[in-house]
């Protein structure tokens, strides 16, 4: 074999070769994107799951904190039956007492609860970077507690009127149903985040 026929061979080996190196270098800077694109996907995904969670996570809690603020109107409720009780001699001043010691025994317990589920809320609404659900809570969150704090006033200033004068009891039908309207705005926010994490 001649050097001219080697140089020849070497050189339609070089131009076979070349096109192929350089589809193989494309295939691979496209399969690089891809894979690039799929891990960009993928924490998409992660993130609106976790943020998915964290939605329903807070309409649980707000579940919660709805029964826990029918517990403290209960207490109200039970507290004036246990007095027309009492003043019926349907209970024995033994049963009262003890009546009066489970609601003192309760109200603190309800306040720790309905304290901690508002800030387990807030802090997974303050991840979120939506106006619209930060207004939202905030509304539902300043009217709760002012309907909880008034709530719990009356129950307290009922015990006191056991031992004394009687103290008067300021309604919380109108703050209870400012409460119902703002979680409802609330609830509605979160729903329309929750559509249109679905919707992508």
């Amino acid at each position: 074999m001649d050097w001219t026929s080697i140089l020849t061979f070497a050189t339609g080996a070089l131009t076979a070769l070349i096109p192929v190196i350089i589809a193989n270098r494309f295939q691979a800077k496209e399969r690089e994107k891809d894979r690039l694109e799929q891990r960009r996907e993928a924490k998409i995904q992660t993130r609106e799951k976790w943020i998915e969670r964290d939605i329903l996570k807070i309409m649980d809690s707000m579940e919660h904190l709805t029964t826990l603020m029918s517990e403290v109107e209960n207490l109200s409720l039970r507290l004036i039956f246990v007095q027309n009780a009492k003043e019926s001699s349907l209970l024995s001043t033994a049963e009262f007492t003890q009546e009066l010691k489970v609601v003192y025994a309760r109200v603190p317990v309800l306040t720790f609860e309905s304290n901690r589920v508002l800030n387990i809320m807030a802090n997974l609404v303050n991840s979120f970077e939506e106006p619209e659900i930060n207004l939202s809570f905030k509304d539902f969150r300043s009217i709760g507690r002012a309907y909880s704090e008034q709530a719990i006033h009356n129950i307290s200033s009922a015990l006191i009127s056991f031992g004394g004068e009687p103290v008067e009891q300021i309604s919380t039908q109108n703050q209870r149903s400012q409460m119902s309207e703002s979680a409802g705005k609330f609830q509605q926010a979160l729903r329309n985040k929750l559509i249109s994490l679905r919707e992508t």
